[in-house]
């Protein structure tokens, strides 16, 4: 638990600062794309290009932690 929390932690760190906003908002923050496009005053496809881009830069981090 501790390592995945870690991981997690690694792989937020890795985001630019929009990317990590974007994530902590619908993710950490239960709020839709949506809401998160209205919090930030941004178009709705902005917040999905964000949160899908980051989550890509992610994935490899994240993984690193299923496979040991």
């Amino acid at each position: 638990m501790t390592l995945d929390r870690e991981r997690v932690r690694e792989a937020m760190g890795a985001l630019n600062p929009k990317q990590r906003e974007a994530i902590t908002l619908a993710y950490f923050g239960d709020r839709t794309y949506s809401d998160v496009a209205d919090q930030l005053d941004i178009p709705l496809g902005t917040v999905k290009r964000r949160i899908r881009d980051g989550m890509m830069k992610m994935r490899p981090i994240l993984q690193q932690s299923q496979d040991q």
